[in-house]
């Protein structure tokens, strides 16, 4: 008799730990498509900014089609965690075609510039919403797996960590954020 309530007990346990696995799983992969989603929106906006400013700045052409290269390389990339490379250099390119208004009055004073460039903090915003929700999950899902006894699971129910979305520690101290790129 003893026997069957100890196993059921661990029974019980084992479908509270499997169910909650699933349950943080799901939210995973909804704040892994959330961050997707916001890198979408930037990666829509770089084409308009790069048309408006090909207008003006005929010779700063090379520096474009590098920034067009890297969206296209972010964009491909299957795991979000791998993205996370082109994501800094991305950035970094978006923010110096950003500076380009200081050299092209013109430029500063165009009303679709403008409007981009709004457009784009409001979607930097989003994504570091997006990126600490990812990460907050990320957080939730690593410890609650790495809890014992639930650790002891952990190839039973096939599951393992989750990466954290991280940008480059040393690429955030050298390189202004888009909206210091932004203010006058």
């Amino acid at each position: 008799m003893m026997w069957l309530i100890f196993c059921g007990i661990i029974i019980c346990f084992l479908i509270w730990v499997y169910n909650k696995i699933v349950r943080l799983e799901n939210l995973f992969i909804e704040a892994e498509s959330g961050v997707e989603v916001q890198l979408k929106r930037r990666y829509d906006l770089v084409p308009n900014l790069v048309r408006v400013i090909t207008g003006y700045c005929a010779h700063e052409t090379k520096m474009l089609e590098d920034v067009t290269i890297l969206r296209t390389k972010a964009m491909t990339t299957e795991k979000l965690a791998q993205k996370e490379c082109f994501e800094n250099q991305f950035e970094q390119g978006i923010c110096t075609i950003l500076m380009l208004k200081e050299d092209y009055p013109d430029l500063k004073a165009n009303d679709m510039f403008n409007q981009l460039q709004k457009d784009l903090v409001l979607i930097e915003d989003d994504l570091q919403h997006a990126r600490r929700y990812y990460n907050g999950i990320v957080r939730k899902f690593n410890t609650f797996i790495n809890l014992f006894p639930i650790c002891l699971f952990q190839k039973i129910l096939k599951v393992s960590t989750k990466p954290f979305f991280q940008l480059d520690g040393v690429h955030e101290k050298n390189v202004p954020s888009i909206k210091e790129c932004l203010n006058d």
